[in-house]
C-alpha cells in the first residue's frame, strides 16, 4: 500500500497538466510547477499523512488527498523546517443564505507563508475518450462513464468553480472560518489526466484549451483487439485497476497482478478477462501494452470499450 500511495502522489504532482496553462479566462492560472526534487523535502510526512486517510475508490478523492498531502507537508527550500503553506482547508461547503441549499464547495484554500498570498485552488483528475466528429473540439471528448464531457467540465471550472470565491455566501463562510486574507488572493487550478484518441485516428492537433504535452493513449472496441494484437505485437498486456490509472507506467506494471503474454493462449485469456470485467462494471476497461527490444522499453495505454459503446454515447453529445 505504501508503494502505491507513493507512486500516486508522485504522479499527481509531477505528471503533465491536462489543460493548457496559458491564456485562461478570469486570470486563473495553473498552480505552480512542481519539480520531482521538491518531493524529497518531507516525503515521509506526506506518505504518513496519506496512509492515515480513508481510502476511496473514487480517483478524484485520491487525487485531492495527494494534493492536500503536498500542501500540508511541503517545506520552503530556503528554510527547510518551515512549512510552505498554512491554513489549509479542503472541500469547504458553501450554503445558501437560508442554509437550505448547498451552492457548491471550494476544493482548497491555503496561505503561502513567504509571500503572504492566499490561494483558492480547484483540482480535478480526468480521463476522456475522443469520440465525437471533430477531435479538435472539446465537445468531442467524453468520459468513459458517458456522464462527463471535456467542454462541460471546462465551462464549469472557469465559469462556476473558480468564480465561487467571489460569492457573498462564500465570503460569509470564510469569515466563519476566520479566513480573512490580508494579502494577495489568487485563484488557481490543478487539473491532470489523460486523453485517449481512437486507434488509427488521423488527429493532427488537440483543442487549443488542452496542453499539447498532456498524457495520451488510444481506445478501441472489444472486437478490434485481435487486429490490435496483429498490428502492434506487444510483449505483454496488463489490465489496470482504477487506482493504477494515476501512477506512472513502470509502477503500473510492477503493481499489477493482471499480466498476459502475447501468445495465442494468453491472448485468449486476456479477451475473456476483459469481457468479464466489462460485463461486471458496465464501463470501458483501461489496459497497458508493454514493448521491449534492443532500443529499450515503452508503453501504450488503451481503453477497451464494448462494441456498442460508440453508439451508446451519441445522446451525450446533444447536451
Amino acid at each position: 500500500m505504501t508503494k502505491l500511495l507513493e507512486r500516486q502522489m508522485i504522479w499527481c504532482l509531477t505528471s503533465p497538466a491536462l489543460l493548457n496553462t496559458s491564456n485562461h479566462p478570469n486570470a486563473a492560472q495553473s498552480f505552480e510547477s512542481i519539480e520531482p526534487s521538491n518531493l524529497t523535502i518531507d516525503s515521509k510526512a506526506m506518505l504518513n499523512w496519506l496512509a492515515n486517510q480513508t481510502r476511496h475508490s473514487r480517483l478524484g478523492i485520491t487525487f485531492e488527498q495527494c494534493f492536500e498531502a503536498y500542501l500540508r507537508h511541503s517545506r520552503l527550500q530556503v528554510w527547510p523546517y518551515s512549512k510552505r503553506y498554512q491554513n489549509v482547508h479542503n472541500r469547504i461547503q458553501i450554503q445558501s443564505a437560508d442554509n437550505r441549499k448547498t451552492l457548491g464547495e471550494l476544493d482548497f484554500i491555503c496561505k503561502e507563508v513567504n509571500t503572504n498570498t492566499w490561494y483558492h485552488i480547484e483540482t480535478a483528475v480526468k480521463f476522456y475518450l475522443g469520440a465525437g466528429e471533430d477531435l479538435n473540439s472539446m465537445h468531442s471528448w467524453i468520459g468513459p462513464n458517458k456522464k462527463d464531457r471535456l467542454d462541460l467540465k471546462y465551462k464549469s471550472l472557469f465559469n462556476k468553480q473558480l468564480n465561487r470565491i467571489k460569492a457573498q455566501e462564500t465570503i460569509q463562510k470564510l469569515n466563519e472560518l476566520d479566513i480573512k486574507p490580508e494579502g494577495h488572493w489568487q485563484t488557481r487550478f490543478w487539473v491532470k489526466g489523460m486523453l485517449f484518441r481512437p486507434w488509427k485516428s488521423s488527429i493532427t492537433r488537440l483543442p487549443f484549451e488542452i496542453n499539447p504535452n498532456c498524457l495520451m493513449g488510444f481506445w478501441v472496441i472489444q472486437s478490434q483487439l485481435p487486429a490490435l494484437r496483429q498490428s502492434l505485437q506487444p510483449n505483454q498486456w496488463t489490465i489496470l485497476e482504477r487506482n493504477h490509472w494515476i501512477v506512472d507506467d513502470d509502477s503500473a506494471r510492477s503493481l499489477s497482478d493482471s499480466h498476459y503474454g502475447n501468445n495465442k493462449k494468453e491472448f485468449e485469456r486476456l479477451l475473456d478477462d476483459i469481457a468479464a470485467v466489462i460485463e461486471s462494471i458496465k464501463k470501458p476497461v483501461q489496459i497497458m501494452l508493454y514493448f521491449e527490444d534492443k532500443t529499450g522499453r515503452r508503453y501504450l495505454r488503451y481503453f477497451i470499450t464494448p462494441d456498442d459503446w460508440p453508439d451508446s454515447i451519441r445522446p451525450s453529445f446533444t447536451q
